[in-house]
């Protein structure tokens, strides 16, 4: 049997030091471009393989120490002002993302990109020159956004799909699945007449992914395709009303905003949920006691820097050709706003 080849034989073949050859064979940015494609022919030729158990002890080993620092990671921010980007989600986003990456070793550093005289290109200069190659774009103010920075010099994940170009990888929220979810919670609980309301600009920003869901579902219920979707452009009470009443969906999956429909239908005196049962989209986003799917934000923020982390840690700089979509997946969350029907089939 052939002995192992290690990261000793490659170095040896390349001319190097072997902890110089352990970094170019992880893409460290602090070797050479030749001095990298050198040591991979050297390990190329040689038939070198990393070995899995040694790569696992390593990461036990290193588990349980305090970790180094190892760099500065940009929160990036794009919204008019300063602090609008803080909203529930973005927040625990935020907050997830600082939360894992000082377990990695990284400091979360904000970055508002409407700085006095900021351009696209003196950002990336700033950055750059901070030796910050990490880079978390948090959502954008807008649907269909879009941002223009020297993206070859960074590694890049995205939150959600509020910015359509450039495509990077993104870490978003399993919207479909969050549609599907509630769909048969309701459907388990005898609802059979489900409807589905939220402002048209919010599906649009989630790609259309929860309207999708739900024309999907609904096809296995025919009472529930005699009630047309609600998207109004405006976010208002007296749509809500005046479809409720005309169609008399028994449950409703929807999103909170503000008011929200929880207080419409409240103050039209209708009852929750012995008339309607609601179910919401990201319980999170309100302090009150609602049904619906919990997102998880704090993890969607851990996923991305564990992705970001990998991607420092090979090397993987500027606009991937095959952009990933790190979906996490919410749980659905009960309370008092959905009741079963069962007892009265």
């Amino acid at each position: 049997m052939s002995p192992r080849i290690t990261v000793r034989d490659v170095a040896a073949a390349a001319r190097v030091h072997f902890t110089t050859a352990a970094r170019a064979l992880k893409n460290d940015p602090r070797i050479s471009a030749e001095t990298c494609t050198r040591v991979k022919e050297a390990a190329r030729q040689l038939g070198y393989m990393p070995d899995p158990m040694m790569s696992a002890f390593a990461a036990y080993r290193q588990k349980d120490q305090i970790p180094k620092f190892r760099g500065t990671i940009a929160w990036v921010t794009n919204f008019p002002k300063r602090n609008d980007w803080h909203n529930l989600a973005s927040d625990r986003y935020y907050d997830g993302a600082v939360q894992q990456a000082a377990e990695l070793g990284y400091q979360l550093e904000e970055f508002w990109l409407h700085e006095p005289k900021m351009t696209a290109k003196r950002a990336s200069q700033i950055l750059f020159s901070r030796g910050i190659r990490g880079l978390l774009l948090a959502p954008q103010p807008h649907n269909r956004g879009h941002l223009s920075l020297h993206w070859e010099d960074f590694s890049v994940v995205s939150f959600g799909y509020s910015m359509v170009r450039p495509k990077v990888h993104l870490v978003a929220p399993a919207h479909f699945r969050a549609v599907v979810t509630c769909f048969r919670q309701l459907r388990a609980l005898g609802h059979r007449k489900i409807g589905f309301y939220c402002e048209h600009s919010k599906d649009e920003r989630n790609d259309r992914l929860w309207s999708s869901a739900f024309l999907s579902e609904r096809e296995l219920l025919p009472e529930s395709r005699e009630i047309p979707l609600l998207m109004p452009k405006v976010y208002a009470a007296p749509p809500l009303l005046q479809w409720y009443r005309r169609y008399r969906p028994t449950a409703i999956i929807t999103t909170y905003q503000g008011s929200g429909p929880l207080k419409w239908l409240r103050d039209a005196k209708c009852r929750i949920p012995q008339e309607v049962s609601i179910a919401f989209l990201n319980t999170e986003q309100t302090s009150l006691n609602v049904a619906g799917i919990n997102e998880q934000s704090a993890q969607i923020g851990i996923a991305a820097v564990n992705l970001l982390a990998g991607m420092l840690q090979r090397g993987e700089r500027g606009l991937p050709e095959a952009p990933l979509r790190v979906l996490v997946e919410g749980v659905w969350a009960d309370a008092p706003t959905v009741r079963s029907l069962q007892a009265s089939d």
